[in-house]
């Protein structure tokens, strides 16, 4: 069901912004996306502040391979189900069992492991901390999509996010103890992951109704993970090409810069995704979709541009801070960051609504499309690393843009109609075109 629209017209509510700050007051009592965000941005806080202690306490190529072994584990955690955390979405309230997750998380985790081994020569400890990392996420992220679903919101929020506590504690150590290991800190964050997931799947075996499993074509669930991949080299592209086309040291700026100004942006993405999903799925008429959109949307951008404006003053001093001036961030830099997680938070509305709402055809086509964008992506930042860091940040943005485009065009197509021919509904099995 949706929740009750904004009482006050748009324009007139913006005139509110001024007095006593009821504006924001007000959206986030009417936006589910912004009360999530919140929930995101809290352990939003708790990640950032982890990373900017790590970055404090160690090393700067300690720490650039610390947030590569981060990259790889998220990477493959978000690929583990093959879709399935999708799909549940896509139909919910169905049941499913442990044993898809667990099996598709293994593969990923091997696969990953061989990555890391060839392309990075990561030591043996961090691959088997990695291993378990990958297996035990991907399950959890399962888990934690089941009670996204079922509008549970608060359950999949503390599950999802309760890495950020993690790393707080684990950065707090490390400056208290004036460093640590990399090997202990990655069996931190696999013992993380191990106990996430056995706390997700304890609560859904307590809950489970009776009932057989449902079953969810693996076939659609292919073509929902080759998005959600696309996505996710995208959103680590940096990451991954800082050590290979420039260092360790400029992996170790970028973490500490996109934590500092990307963050904020980064988590009203999160959380306009993460209930616009479940909602636009069970919306009945365009009517309540486009209201719903329309809503977030203000909301998000207001919040979002206001937060961007707060972050650009403010991150300089708490770089000088809290880092003791280890890192420089130059104001070019931070506004690279800036463009890059605004184009990334509208990629999100668009991708996020042609995901609840586009058939099957739709979804394998955003498939290809965000794989050419994420090639362009790679070419572009290549070509831009010539220029440094800022070069190869603006050249990853390029494939944002390039996907953002389409998926914004298929939105718009699918907010104006009804129902399209071929549009999977609630239950129905989904045929990918070959």
């Amino acid at each position: 069901m949706l929740h009750r629209p904004l009482r006050v017209p748009y324009l007139q509510a913006l005139k509110t912004i001024l007095p006593g700050g009821a504006l924001p007051l007000r959206l986030l009592k009417n936006s589910s996306a912004l009360r999530t965000a919140a929930g995101f941005g809290l352990g939003g806080v708790g990640y950032a502040l982890g990373n900017l202690l790590l970055a404090r306490a160690l090393p700067p190529a300690q720490f650039g391979v610390f947030t590569l072994f981060l990259a790889l584990v998220q990477i493959g955690a978000s690929l583990a189900p093959i879709g399935l955390e999708g799909q549940l979405n896509r139909r919910p309230g169905g049941v499913v069992s442990l044993g898809r997750p667990l099996l598709t998380s293994v593969v990923v985790a091997a696969a990953t492991a061989v990555v890391a081994s060839t392309l990075y020569r990561m030591d043996t400890a961090l691959i088997v901390a990695l291993v378990i990392s990958i297996t035990a996420g991907g399950t959890s992220r399962v888990a934690s999509a089941a009670f996204q679903s079922r509008l549970r919101f608060g359950l999949a929020l503390g599950l999802s996010q309760g890495l950020a506590l993690a790393l707080l504690g684990m950065g707090a150590f490390a400056v208290i103890a004036g460093g640590t290991q990399l090997r202990l800190l990655a069996a931190l964050v696999a013992g993380y992951y191990v106990i996430s997931s056995g706390v997700g799947w304890g609560i859904l075996a307590r809950e489970r109704p009776r009932g057989p499993t449902e079953a969810h074509s693996f076939l659609e669930g292919l073509s929902l993970l080759g998005i959600t991949a696309a996505a996710l080299i995208l959103m680590q592209l940096e990451r991954l090409l800082a050590p290979r086309l420039l260092t360790l040291e400029d992996l170790a700026t970028f973490a500490v810069v996109t934590t500092l100004v990307g963050s904020p942006l980064r988590m009203l993405q999160m959380g306009a995704g993460y209930t616009l999903l479940p909602r636009l799925s069970t919306a009945s008429t365009p009517e309540e979709r486009r209201l719903l959109v329309r809503r977030e949307a203000v909301a998000v951008m207001l919040i979002g541009g206001a937060a961007a404006l707060v972050i650009l003053f403010a991150a300089p001093w708490i770089a000088a801070w809290l880092l003791a001036g280890k890192y420089e961030l130059p104001t070019v830099l931070m506004i690279a960051a800036l463009v890059s997680g605004a184009v990334k938070l509208a990629d999100g509305f668009a991708t996020t609504m042609v995901w609840a709402l586009g058939s099957a055809r739709q979804l394998a086509l955003l498939n290809w499309v965000s794989w050419t964008c994420a090639g362009v992506g790679v070419i572009a930042a290549w070509l831009g690393s010539r220029w440094g860091l800022i070069g190869l940040m603006y050249g990853v943005t390029v494939g944002w843009v390039c996907r953002g485009a389409v998926a914004g065009a298929l939105a718009a197509r699918l907010l104006r109609g009804g129902p399209l021919t071929g549009a999977l509904q609630p239950g129905s099995p989904a045929h990918i075109p070959s």
